[in-house]
């Protein structure tokens, strides 16, 4: 019977033990899940406090790490005349320019600035060598790549023009006091065949085409006009005479994406000219000046809807709205350690 009752006791005792055991476990079970509960997953790590201090005293800082590319909505280009190089200048979404960069290769004295219709390609005029260099544009990030002369018998060129049907190049040889036309290989972007077709003009330096007709304007500096012209059956200028009036050394003649208005940037007078456009004749009339600020202006160029103007000064782009009535308001200077900035030409916006 006593052997009984000692064998009864070591059942009820480890009984207990093991009951006792599995109270602990599961304290400490429900311990280690309210600790759990109270650090922070590792998905959202624990906030680290900023590096020197609270981020709205570091707003530069916080801008400046986030990537341009990611900001940048369009490149601006411009052509730095004392110098080898062309500045790449990231243009914001609200239309400021970000911190320029230099680009280009093998230029010498670069001038006057062109885009392919596609965009791909930015036609560079050297004034230094008289050739004109064709450079490849990186849409990543807006660098200008294999940069090589293209086309020939060019003297001291100050522009170039693509022909509305893409077809052909028209270059303004400042020396000679001409304009040649080459023909433009769309494909490879090469220029070929050049021959003069214009003489008789007085230090020109620009030459551009209306968007949407078949009128040719240039800027004919040295005589203080605006040379209007018609494209012959040969390709060929004619009826070429001036049109508008009271400019001042006009470096560059720039029509609206609507073929409306003009701008001629009036080197001389630190001016730009607005200039009414007659659809039909492509004659410019009410010329007066808009805008302010300018500081020898030499070129002009518009972003892809027209709202927005750029202009190179000696040594800065302002910028402008556009508005309606073609007018320019709210100009405002930046700088990008230019030298001697001359053409400027805009991708995207």
């Amino acid at each position: 019977m006593k052997k009984y009752i000692i064998l009864a006791i070591s059942i009820v005792f480890i009984a207990a033990y093991y009951i006792i055991h599995n109270l602990f476990d599961d304290f400490n079970s429900d311990v280690a899940a309210i600790a759990s509960d109270v650090k922070h997953p590792a998905s959202n790590p624990v906030p680290m406090p900023p590096v020197g201090g609270d981020p709205s005293t570091n707003k530069s800082v916080a801008s400046a790490s986030t990537s341009t590319a990611s900001k940048t909505n369009a490149y601006i280009y411009v052509s730095n005349l004392d110098s080898t190089t062309v500045s790449v200048c990231p243009v914001l979404p609200d239309g400021s320019i970000a911190s320029c960069g230099q680009s280009g290769n093998g230029l010498n004295a670069p001038s006057g600035l062109a885009l392919t219709h596609d965009k791909r390609a930015l036609y560079v005029t050297n004034q230094g060598s008289s050739e004109v260099d064709v450079c490849m544009i990186d849409k990543t990030n807006g660098q200008l790549n294999n940069c090589t002369p293209t086309g020939n018998g060019f003297a001291a060129p100050t522009a170039v023009a693509i022909s509305n049907n893409g077809q052909f190049a028209y270059v303004v040889n400042e020396n000679s006091n001409s304009i040649s036309i080459c023909q433009h290989d769309k494909a490879n972007k090469s220029l070929s065949n050049c021959s003069i077709i214009l003489t008789n003009l007085v230090s020109p330096s620009d030459i551009n085409f209306a968007p949407e007709t078949n009128h040719v304007y240039i800027a004919n500096t040295g005589n203080n006009t605006i040379v209007l012209c018609a494209v012959g059956p040969g390709k060929e200028l004619i009826k070429c005479h001036p049109t508008g009036s009271d400019f001042s050394a006009p470096q560059s003649v720039t029509i609206s994406t609507n073929d409306k208005y003009a701008y001629i940037a009036n080197q001389a007078a630190n001016s730009v000219s607005l200039c009414q456009v007659d659809s039909v004749s492509g004659e410019f009339s009410n010329c007066q000046f808009t805008g302010s600020g300018f500081n020898a202006p030499s070129d002009f160029t518009l972003n892809s809807v027209g709202n927005m103007a750029y202009i190179s000064n000696a040594s800065s782009i302002m910028g402008c709205n556009v508005n309606p009535d073609g007018t320019l308001t709210a100009c405002t200077q930046f700088n990008g350690n230019f030298n001697h900035s001359t053409g400027i030409r805009m991708v995207g916006g």
